[in-house]
């Protein structure tokens, strides 16, 4: 298991000291046991150690522990709606979009980010997770992508230190600086 992306991560962007809706080593059994799938490490220790929330005024990991009501929670039907899309894009329009079949196929996509444009960040779920490598798609699942050979957070490892820039991601977004912003939700009335 290679951690040293995630290490390495965290020497650019330093995690919050009180992640916003992070898990805990021991909740992510259940997690896996919900999705029916294992997680990759690495991802886990993201989310442990970043919590909830957006690299760089555009990236948003998905959580299982983000509020279950929001589009950012794993677990809830914004992943389902992502994958339903994608299956009804590729069946009706199959020149159109990527190669790949959608999650429970193996190999599969399945989503763990997204972007304020809309665009989708999938695992290709083929092997081992700790060797799923990243699918970047347009918000349109398009048949134009990226797939990169690296686990998520050598994706984003990579794409802070502006090594690497997706098709469907806008040239301005290269442009900023490393950050992280933890998601706090809005509290009504105030």
């Amino acid at each position: 298991m290679d951690l040293t992306t995630i290490i390495s991560l965290t020497t650019i962007i330093s995690p919050p000291e009180r992640p916003s809706y992070g898990g805990r080593t021991e909740d992510w059994g259940v997690i896996e046991e919900i999705l029916g799938m294992k997680l990759p490490v690495d991802y886990k220790k993201l989310i442990n150690c970043y919590g909830t929330g957006c690299f760089m005024s555009f990236l948003y990991p998905f959580s299982p522990f983000a509020p279950f009501m929001t589009a950012l929670n794993l677990l809830s039907g914004g992943t389902k709606k992502i994958l339903v899309a994608y299956q009804e894009g590729k069946r009706e329009y199959p020149q159109y979009t990527t190669p790949f079949d959608a999650y429970p196929k193996n190999p599969g996509l399945f989503p763990w980010a997204t972007t304020t444009n809309g665009d989708n960040l999938f695992w290709l779920t083929r092997g081992d997770p700790t060797g799923w490598p990243v699918v970047v798609c347009d918000s349109k699942c398009s048949e134009e992508y990226d797939l990169y050979e690296m686990s998520a957070t050598g994706f984003l490892d990579s794409w802070v230190r502006k090594e690497l820039s997706p098709k469907a991601f806008p040239k301005n977004v290269k442009s900023a600086e490393p950050s992280f912003a933890p998601y706090l939700p809005k509290i009504h009335g105030r």
